[in-house]
């Protein structure tokens, strides 16, 4: 026993020293975050100082065991409980999708409908459209992810064709999707923002006019002088996509879809990323979590989704993560879906150009995609593919519009605007002329 008592000393000295090394950590991250943001608990409370200690190992024992997966940090989660971070960072109510299944079954089922067959197209290597978002966002301790996974992909829609950035606000759908039946903070789901859009008038204010406070208040909207910040444009409904990744990419390569939003399953290491391809664990297929996929690309040989969060520019790759892409990574390609939207930051007419081609003018078209929409006033003629469609509407003064039940069944229209109807997709000839 005697001989023992050097060695339990030293044992004694070096666990002094990793416990006065923890709490300098300990000190420093509090110091760099602040208290009063991230928890209420006070230093001395030996539950919050073992839960930082605990969440500390985890990192250094998964950078040390880990050394080729994503990067993980101790940062600002380190100070708050478990419960903490679940109850107050994520916020995605899955009960709600069984209403939204129910509301929209055969869309669900439906594989998502683009202008191309993903299995016979190359798709392009790499995407990003976060030059088309503005700055990533905070959430803060309010479980209001299911807000602002909505909005991003309702902000690319208004902003893809755009020459400036609109940041649209998080906070009227807080206060307001749930009014009279929940606190927003205890989540939600994306899609039912889209549907409230829809039946109030199109309303979704810019973020400068009706800012985040990370709490639920009371709705205001119209009546109380807010304006909607989507002028131009429709919300007409939701679209979601067939499961599986490959469906993602190809929504995902098509510019006119772009940016998705999606559920996750978030998990303990998901709160410590830092860097590299973040590829899930055991248990994350519970989602819990709602975030939007921006674009997708390969980092050192693994395929990954560049996914926007909304825990700030402080977290992960400047509030970014790389996630694994193939497999359905904690099913974050089991229920994806994006807003439809019609209209543009013009006049918001889907008309042609009714003006008469002078010799000396110059006449620009494009192609527009109305997703579940029919046309107006068939053109008579034959059943065409959508491709022999198009060019024979381009030649024709008098059409506007193409009507497809799919790519092998279309006809002409003389009037670009109609009913929403989901067995259709249309696309609008929309030109310009300038003089030359």
């Amino acid at each position: 026993m005697i001989k023992l008592l050097p060695l339990l000393a030293f044992i004694a000295v070096i666990a002094a020293v990793l416990s006065d090394d923890m709490r300098d950590l300990y000190r420093k991250t509090q110091a760099q975050y602040g208290l009063p943001v991230v928890s209420s608990s006070q230093e001395d409370s030996k539950q919050h100082f073992a839960e930082f200690c605990e969440f500390v190992r985890g990192v250094e024992k998964h950078n040390n065991e880990d050394p080729d997966g994503f990067v993980a940090e101790v940062n600002m989660f380190a100070l708050m409980s478990r419960t903490e971070r679940y109850d107050k960072w994520t916020g995605l109510n899955a009960s709600d999708i069984i209403e939204q299944q129910r509301k929209s079954l055969s869309v669900v089922r439906e594989p998502v409908q683009i202008d191309y067959d993903f299995e016979k197209r190359q798709l392009q290597a790499a995407v990003d459209y976060t030059s088309k978002l503005p700055g990533i966002k905070q959430q803060g301790g309010c479980g209001s992810c299911w807000a602002f996974g909505a909005v991003a992909a309702l902000e690319y829609q208004v902003n893809k064709e755009s020459k400036t950035v609109k940041s649209l606000s998080e906070q009227q759908y807080l206060d307001c999707v749930y009014e009279g039946t929940r606190d927003g903070c205890k989540g939600g789901w994306p899609s039912k923002c889209y549907d409230w859009t829809k039946k109030n008038g199109n309303m979704i204010a810019l973020n400068g006019d009706y800012p985040y406070v990370a709490s639920d208040g009371t709705c205001r909207g119209s009546a109380q002088g807010i304006k909607t910040g989507i002028q131009g444009y429709t919300v007409t409904g939701t679209k979601y996509l067939a499961q599986g990744d490959d469906a993602m990419k190809a929504a995902v390569s098509d510019a006119s879809i772009g940016v998705i939003s999606v559920a996750f399953g978030v998990i303990d290491s998901f709160f410590s990323y830092k860097s590299g391809v973040y590829s899930g664990g055991s248990g994350c297929t519970s989602i819990n979590h709602a975030m939007d996929v921006v674009g997708y690309g390969t980092d050192s040989g693994k395929d990954y989704w560049k996914v926007r969060n909304s825990w700030g520019p402080g977290w992960g790759l400047g509030g970014y993560i790389m996630i694994k892409r193939g497999g359905n990574t904690c099913s974050i390609s089991k229920y994806g879906h994006y807003p439809l939207v019609t209209g543009s930051d013009g006049d918001g007419g889907d008309g042609g150009d009714d003006g008469d081609d002078g010799e000396d003018d110059k006449k620009t078209c494009k192609w527009v995609t109305k997703e579940d929409q029919k046309m107006k006033q068939r053109i008579q003629g034959d059943i065409l593919k959508k491709a022999d469609a198009q060019k024979a509407c381009e030649g024709l003064k008098e059409c506007n519009a193409v009507t497809c039940k799919n790519n092998n069944n279309c006809w002409l229209n003389k009037i670009p605007k109609g009913k929403t109807d989901t067995r259709f997709t249309s696309y609008v000839l929309k030109c310009k002329t300038k003089a030359t």
